[in-house]
């Protein structure tokens, strides 16, 4: 069992959050050394003590922020168009690798594994490499709402994931040369819509009614094929529910 205390005192020593590669279209560009090199996100409302551009080596724990779906929610995004103030148009978007985490993009916990010292890598990088996955013991995803068919397939195939969010692998985007595209999910198409809620059909959808259920007050990390789903969203007690962590660092 992996001591918090002790993940802690990582945290302290070095702050090693990942998100990486952030120009468009980018690679690995050690092909000597596959850990990517490490910057810290743009993270709101908690200070980070530490930034450096680290090498990270521990393979035990990767943490996928949800870059892309912050784009998705962001002024001019998909949202927009859902809501009509503008046409299909901002279901296309030049990605902002800069882009500032929120509520929808689980700041909150972007905050907490940093102060940890946890790895870190955005869904963006991930989708170009979904090889990374395999690389890592336990992966925790969070409100990675928008990805990839390629990333999907990435972490349904890995056998150890925590799903720490609900509506996670919700709806499917399409990136080329660094523009996110939606194709499928939230009703559209709307002459053809994905035959379930969820754009892959993907057997494990929880977002109803987990996704509103905010306070966490009878929270259970359930058993799914490959890994935990939480059935709350945890985002505004992360801080306080230290014990919804305690699952996850636990060996196994």
């Amino acid at each position: 069992m992996i001591s918090k205390k002790i993940l802690l005192l990582v945290g302290i020593s070095i702050v090693v959050i990942a998100s990486i590669l952030l120009s468009s279209g980018s690679e690995l560009n050690d092909a000597q050394d596959t850990s990517p090199e490490v910057v810290a996100p743009l993270v709101q409302d908690e200070p980070i003590s530490i930034i450096d551009k680290l090498k990270f080596t521990d393979k035990s724990v990767l943490v996928v922020a949800p870059l892309l779906t912050a784009n998705a929610y962001r002024y001019q995004g998909f949202y927009d168009t859902f809501r009509g103030d503008c046409d299909e148009s901002c279901l296309s978007l030049q990605l902002d690798t800069k882009i500032r985490f929120g509520y929808t993009s689980s700041n909150n916990a972007l905050v907490y594994f940093n102060n940890l010292g946890i790895p870190l890598i955005d869904d963006y990088t991930a989708s170009l490499n979904p090889e990374i996955f395999s690389q890592y013991k336990k992966i925790i995803m969070l409100h990675n709402e928008y990805v990839t068919i390629e990333f999907y397939e990435a972490i349904i195939n890995h056998p150890n994931v925590y799903f720490m969010y609900p509506n996670a692998l919700y709806a499917e985007i399409d990136l080329t040369d660094g523009v996110m595209t939606l194709i499928k999910g939230k009703g559209y198409p709307k002459d053809d819509p994905p035959p379930t809620v969820n754009a892959f059909d993907w057997e494990f959808e929880n977002t109803h009614p987990d996704e509103y259920d905010l306070e966490c007050i009878d929270f259970k990390w359930k058993k799914i094929g490959n890994g935990y789903q939480l059935n709350c969203y945890p985002e505004v007690v992360i801080f306080e529910k230290t014990e919804i962590m305690d699952f996850i660092f636990e060996d196994r």
